[in-house]
């Protein structure tokens, strides 16, 4: 087993390349800003106002998607998990 970002993790339950998560992740980045731009876009027929909304609305949304976590969580009377990189 090595470790870093570019490396090979061998998981108890199979092999997991970072490699390609980290491909998958960059991906959906960037097809969710797509969609964001083009929404936008489609609603304003301004570039200027598209392309900033298309920046801002991940930090937006990340930032709302911690807190709905944290309530929902609440919910159950549960704490929320701590942050975890390791999926294995």
């Amino acid at each position: 087993m090595t470790s870093g970002l570019g490396s090979r993790t061998d998981c108890k339950n199979g092999v997991r390349h970072m490699p390609r998560a980290i491909a998958k992740t960059a991906t959906y980045g960037a097809m969710h800003f797509t969609v964001a731009v083009i929404v936008a876009f489609l609603v304003t027929r301004s570039w200027v106002a598209a392309l900033s909304v298309g920046v801002l609305e991940p930090f937006v949304q990340t930032f709302f998607y911690n807190i709905h976590e944290h309530l929902w969580s609440r919910s159950n009377g549960e704490r929320a998990p701590a942050p975890s990189l390791a999926h294995c």
